[in-house]
């Protein structure tokens, strides 16, 4: 005899296995599995769909941060009149890839104020995950005056390795100017005691004048004396000595 406790159990497996098979087939939203990263002052693409893709053309979407109101589509058009002002002219949807599933968000001209969990819902969808969240964290703009984290420490770093350069170039010019300095004073020191010697005049005594010149000199040897006497009959002595006979 078969147990009610048995038909029920059978009962129940075989409803959780068409549960399964009817939730697979039916759509769901889905977010991105990571947080998505922007730049202040640019646009951003918040992604979300459907899966499967199932033409949402004719069904609400809307879009929230927490409980403000970010953009809402119904009624086949755009419905801005519950929009928060923060958003106003900044939302988008791609309304030509709705039919394909695709509800994805662009909002441009991000600021800091815009950073949080954001909420992709589908209101009337015939599935069980209704709605999709899309985390958004919003950085400082690489190039921007606030970009006080990575902008201003990038370049005090740079500022200081430039900084450090210059003075070890100084450094090092200033020590071979102090250097060829003491070169070139030792150099002079040197040649001036002998430039000195050089132009001291030498100190010549009367009387030595022969004395300074080079023995084999020519105005050396000595030019043979001849004396000359005033007595006229010396000479005629000698001129009769010398005569002829």
């Amino acid at each position: 005899m078969i147990r009610l406790r048995d038909v029920l159990s059978s009962w129940l497996t075989l409803w959780g296995f068409i549960s399964v098979l009817e939730a697979r087939g039916q759509p769901k939203v889905v977010g991105p599995s990571k947080p998505v990263t922007a730049e202040e002052e640019k646009d951003v693409v918040l992604q979300c769909r459907l899966e499967p893709p199932l033409d949402v053309t004719r069904l609400t979407v809307e879009w929230k941060l927490q409980e403000k109101w970010v953009h809402r589509y119904r009624s086949q058009k755009d419905d801005l009149s519950f929009q928060d002002q923060k958003f106003k002219g900044r939302t988008s949807l791609f309304h030509k890839e709705m039919v394909h599933g695709n509800i994805s968000l662009k909002l441009t001209e991000i600021t800091k104020e815009d950073a949080g969990n954001y909420t992709c819902r589908v209101p009337k969808l015939v599935g069980q995950v209704k709605e999709g969240t899309v985390v958004l964290s919003v950085g400082h703009r690489k190039d921007g005056p606030e970009n006080v984290s990575s902008t201003t420490s990038a370049s005090t770093s740079t500022n200081g390795i430039i900084t450090g350069s210059v003075l070890a170039v100084l450094a090092l010019i200033a020590f071979i100017v102090l250097v060829g300095g003491y070169i070139l004073w030792k150099r002079k020191a040197k040649s001036e005691p002998a430039r000195q010697r050089e132009e001291i005049p030498l100190k010549i005594s009367p009387g030595t004048v022969s004395d300074s010149k080079p023995k084999d000199s020519p105005l050396r040897r000595r030019s043979p004396v001849v004396q000359h006497t005033d007595n006229p009959s010396s000479e005629a002595n000698s001129d009769s000595t010398t005569g002829p006979p």
